[in-house]
């Protein structure tokens, strides 16, 4: 009564608009789970640590995070899906499909660090879709972009790949983002919008990777501060394998079990917007050869090889 400034609810005018809020409509939770991880994450509900498991739900008031090694990926049951690389944590607000006119209603939570979301077009124009930060709300309606927040700062960043993203503070006007810009929200609402930076090659990229280390050279970009890189086992990036932020366009990985792996890197700008990327499938085939050197008493040296890896 009060939102709608009816002063008799008994003599309302044919014809008048009630808005009601969405939380006191009646819901069904959206199935969500978790389709990937690796190395250290941690899930919790309630304050509940609980195990990660391949296939455990994602539900309302769980919280997952990253560690310096970790990276996950949970989806919803449309198709769409969020990507947590490392050093990162997201709380999940609502996840739920509203009986009345079965739109559905996603609020993802951003605490900490980055996440990347490839959402599924929304065909109820009053379904919602928003990853937000303690600064800024991100809402889109199918798209790709990414959102991040360092925590304690006062800036929120949304990068769009694909599609078109609103981008506001709450109380005024969102900014609308196209794709391949990017938007600086201030703590006082101020937005700051700038072209992405565009994807830099991977240099060599048919080189088979036989080094105990994996060494990758990217092609320098000029107006870049750092340069973010990820391994992954699929195309999609859904499994994230590996990431370095670098100052050099020259980037190396341990640890990289044999494979065929996809890399992608971003340039970051000034500002700390990621920029565009593309995607290079590479082989990696740990085949080293190494050795070692003695002296006899009598002066003849001995040589003896060794290798690393499953080749001869």
């Amino acid at each position: 009564q009060r939102l709608n400034m009816v002063t008799d609810p008994h003599r309302m005018s044919i014809g008048k608009v009630l808005r009601i809020p969405s939380r006191l409509l009646k819901s069904k939770p959206i199935d969500a789970s978790l389709v990937a991880y690796r190395g250290t994450i941690s899930v919790t509900s309630n304050t509940r640590a609980l195990t990660p498991v391949v296939g455990m739900g994602a539900t309302e008031g769980m919280q997952l995070a990253t560690g310096a090694d970790g990276f996950l990926t949970f989806a919803l049951s449309n198709g769409s899906r969020i990507t947590l690389p490392s050093r990162s944590r997201v709380s999940v607000r609502s996840l739920r499909q509203f009986l009345l006119g079965n739109a559905t209603d996603v609020d993802i939570m951003v605490d900490q660090g980055r996440a990347e979301t490839n959402v599924t077009p929304l065909p109820n124009p009053a379904s919602r879709y928003r990853l937000r930060t303690p600064t800024a709300v991100s809402a889109v309606r199918g798209t790709t972009f990414r959102v991040g927040y360092v925590e304690g700062s006062s800036d929120s960043l949304t990068e769009v790949v694909e599609g078109k993203v609103d981008v506001g503070i709450g109380g005024k006007p969102a900014s609308l983002i196209q794709a391949g810009s990017g938007a600086i929200v201030r703590k006082d609402g101020g937005v700051a919008i700038e072209q992405l930076l565009p994807a830099i090659a991977l240099l060599s990229p048919g080189k088979v990777q036989k080094d105990v280390d994996v060494s990758l050279t990217l092609d320098a970009a000029e107006s870049a501060r750092q340069y973010h890189t990820q391994l992954s086992s699929d195309a999609g990036f859904v499994d994230l394998v590996a990431e370095a932020y670098t100052t050099t366009p020259q980037v190396g990985f341990s640890g990289i079990g044999d494979g065929t792996y996809f890399v992608r890197a971003a340039a970051v700008s000034a500002n700390g917007l990621e920029g565009l990327t593309q995607t290079y499938s590479m082989k990696r085939r740990l085949s080293t050869l190494g050795g070692a050197i003695e002296k006899s008493d009598d002066g003849r040296f001995a040589f003896k090889w060794f290798g690393d890896g499953k080749g001869e």
